[in-house]
């Protein structure tokens, strides 16, 4: 199974070790799914990181390195206007149309909303987790 992962949960996955994402991303990793990002999505998860919560750069960093081995890189390379209510939220399903994902695994309500998106299933860390 292939999953993209929103910036929302890798922000709660990688800061607060008992959430929910957390646990879901080490099940999914475990059992061999494949946890996709764009450098888009890396990018926006830099700049929260700091922005929101304060991280240094070297924290920043870090936290990109320990997180990296347990993702797959993917490059967009088609273009969506779907979501009108937040447009960055599109390049979350640029980088699920180039991941071929399954899944996309997200806290946020415009994303959610839409449930699927060709074949996609939009669900949260909850969802998935009962999935498995």
């Amino acid at each position: 199974m292939r999953v993209v992962l929103d910036t929302n949960v890798l922000i709660s996955a990688t800061q607060w070790n008992t959430s929910v994402a957390s646990r879901m991303v080490d099940a999914l990793f475990r059992a061999g799914h494949v946890l996709c990002v764009s450098p888009a999505i890396i990018a926006e998860f830099a700049d929260v990181l700091q922005r929101e919560f304060e991280r240094s750069k070297e924290e920043v960093r870090d936290t990109l390195r320990d997180v990296s081995p347990l993702l797959s890189p993917v490059t967009p390379h088609e273009v969506v206007s779907i979501v009108h209510a937040d447009p960055s939220d599109d390049r979350i399903i640029e980088a699920a149309i180039a991941a071929s994902a399954d899944f996309i695994v997200t806290y946020d309500k415009h994303l959610l909303s839409l449930n699927t998106f060709r074949n996609i299933r939009i669900v949260t860390p909850e969802q998935i987790l009962r999935h498995l």
